[in-house]
């Protein structure tokens, strides 16, 4: 369409946009209104992008929707204050220091399964936000949730909203209410930052307060950590169980892996894994990624100017045939014999790639392992018959409308 040019696309179906362009060619240029976009859809493309000629690319104006929420923390800060700010943030994120939360994520899991009942429908979507909040609040902030179940007030508001989703017009936002949340959110963090080096702070504050130039960077930086970490964790679980509810024989197999592991004390869980990076797989913590030029390059023999926009969609290639067979198929075997080493590091990278790859990694990987052994121990999680659900892309691939599925408690063995 004139001047609106494949933006209606984008903004109506972008999972469907990059598809089609996939189907078109490994490097397609289409129109986001006046910004000219390169679609990427090859591994050696992407790579170059994001390790080759990553000097030339910033998030730019990729960052804008989250900007008002998140500021100038990690996932959105440039040049030198970023690498500031993740040489100061790395170290608590190393796997030694993950592994000292683990009692915060057990206490958050087992919070969550004492307030299901047996034979009950909840939406697991929701259920999963609700922990990974929960999870998010102990670490970063210093709280838990209370002894009935409910969290900080402030973090309860949070539970109904799509950041992602809103629309910002200088000090308005729309829906009016996801402003409303992130000002409850900014009063909490600013008490917990206040509180810094004492009882009532964290690691996580304490650590941030100490390195960061202000107090604006410590509340952007806490923000960060709060909105990505747990809404990308909740996104993956979320499908987990969905997925694990519609393959009778890879449930089965994970719970008596779990059974076992409970039975010898063992705190590793390998076919988990593999269900985790098939999940991965199917449903990425993002549906795609982009990067603003800030000069002229070739990318795949294709000319880039300052100002384009490259565009490169996990979702679609990590469902691309020349690397997975089968690839809309949820087959967690295809990982046992170590397939993600002999892959190219661009065929799958849910978390990212180059020197930008997610620095939390470590932990999201950490809470699905810790907490789906809790949940799987005490419930199913069934499919409600004829639902099927359908999926909101505008960042992260979330159920719209939820995810429900019937709870079924399962007798100690």
């Amino acid at each position: 369409m004139p001047l609106v040019a494949d933006l209606w696309s984008f903004l109506h179906d972008r999972i469907g946009l990059f598809e089609a362009c996939a189907a078109s060619g490994d490097a397609v240029r289409i129109r986001l209104g006046p910004r000219r976009v390169l679609v990427l859809s090859d591994p050696d493309l992407i790579r170059e992008v994001f390790v080759h000629e990553s000097k030339h690319f910033v998030r730019g104006i990729t960052g804008t929707p989250l900007r008002w929420l998140v500021g100038e923390g990690l996932l959105l800060s440039e040049g030198e204050v970023w690498r500031r700010q993740r040489r100061d943030v790395s170290p608590l994120f190393g796997r030694d220091r993950v592994a000292q939360w683990i009692p915060s994520i057990e206490s958050a899991a087992a919070t969550l399964v004492s307030r299901w009942r047996d034979g009950e429908q909840r939406d697991v979507y929701y259920e999963m936000h609700r922990l990974t909040l929960d999870v998010a609040a102990r670490l970063f902030l210093g709280i838990g949730s209370a002894d009935d179940g409910r969290l900080h007030p402030a973090l309860e508001a949070l539970l109904d909203q799509e950041f992602s989703g809103t629309i910002r017009l200088g000090p308005l936002r729309w829906p009016i209410r996801s402003g409303a949340a992130t000002r409850a959110l900014d009063e909490l963090v600013s008490r917990q930052i206040a509180v810094a080096g004492s009882s009532a702070g964290g690691p996580f504050i304490d650590t941030i307060a100490a390195t960061a130039r202000d107090g604006r960077e410590v509340r952007d930086q806490l923000m960060t950590l709060i909105i990505t970490a747990q809404e990308t964790t909740a996104v993956a679980l979320a499908w987990l169980w969905h997925l694990l509810s519609r393959n009778e024989r890879v449930e089965s197999e994970l719970r008596t892996e779990i059974e076992r592991s409970a039975l010898t004390g063992g705190t590793t869980h390998p076919y988990l894994m593999t269900v985790l990076n098939e999940t991965l797989r199917l449903f990425p913590p993002v549906i795609a990624q982009a990067r603003e030029a800030t000069r002229e390059c070739v990318i795949g023999g294709v000319p880039v100017r300052r100002g384009d926009l490259v565009v490169f969609s996990q979702w679609v290639i990590h469902r691309d045939g020349r690397w997975f067979e089968q690839p809309g198929v949820f087959l967690p075997d295809r990982w046992r014999d170590g397939l993600e080493e002999r892959l190219h590091p661009f065929a799958y990278f849910p978390f990212g790639g180059g020197r930008r790859v997610c620095v939390g990694r470590e932990l999201a990987l950490t809470v699905a392992r810790t907490v789906v052994p809790i949940i799987a121990r005490h419930f199913r999680l069934l499919s409600i018959p004829g639902y099927e659900p359908r999926i909101s892309a505008v960042i992260m691939p979330r159920p719209r409308n939820g995810l429900p599925m019937r709870l079924v408690r399962l007798q100690p063995s």
